[in-house]
């Protein structure tokens, strides 16, 4: 039996740490990233008091040293091939323990997005004395600006939590899942819509660099 008060006690003790930890990955995520040449945007977060009591009753197989996402990590990229240019360049600077890919599958619409367990700082990092990996360490998130846009209005406030699914009329848990094949068709012509532009402006660029012919 998880004693809750005393972990709370605990995580008011420790949490200034893993804000410090937090702020810390963000920066060396950037640092990380910044070389690809693509878009993104990256933020992380130790738990809030309330929110990782929550999580201890809901899980209640795991201890206050074993839980999972003290802190979370979230990488968000504009285009879908941008997520494995992400991960390349991820998995080359930090360590982790498991990738973790959430696809619905090729028959079904629902949550998508990458996720890390276990990111933790490498041996090479100055930090890691302050923040050693048997102790420190995000759970980190990466997808697309749609695959978020799903996960904040949809997966976030309904399908994480099953009692709410399990009220929701029929009709409305059918028109969130028309809802989320919507946002995954925009986000594969969105990703359609720039390739063919960045091919136009190539062939563009290329016929302002052939030779002209001088006048006679």
């Amino acid at each position: 039996m998880i004693d809750v008060e005393a972990a709370r006690k605990q995580w008011i003790k420790e949490r200034p740490e893993y804000v410090a930890f937090a702020e810390l990955v963000t920066k060396r995520l950037k640092q990380v990233l910044q070389p690809g040449g693509f878009w993104f945007e990256v933020s992380a977060r130790a738990k809030e008091v309330d929110s990782l009591v929550k999580k201890l009753l809901k899980k209640s197989h795991h201890s206050y040293e074993t839980l999972p996402d003290k802190a979370g990590a979230r990488v968000i990229v504009r285009f879908r091939s941008d997520i494995e240019s992400a991960l390349k360049l991820i998995r080359a600077s930090m360590v982790f323990d498991k990738e973790d890919p959430k696809d619905p599958g090729i028959d079904r619409v629902g949550y998508q997005s990458v996720h890390l367990d276990g990111v933790s700082l490498p041996d090479s990092a100055e930090e890691i004395v302050r923040f050693p990996r048997d102790k420190f360490w995000v759970e980190l998130q990466v997808r697309t600006l749609a695959q978020h846009l799903w996960s904040e209005m949809s997966h976030d406030t309904i399908y994480k939590n099953d009692e709410t699914v399990s009220a929701l009329p029929p009709d409305i848990r059918r028109r969130v899942n028309l809802m989320v094949g919507q946002i995954e068709v925009a986000d594969r012509e969105f990703e359609e819509a720039w390739n063919a532009l960045s091919e136009n402006m190539q062939r563009f660029l290329a016929h302002l660099r052939r030779p002209t012919r001088p006048k006679i």
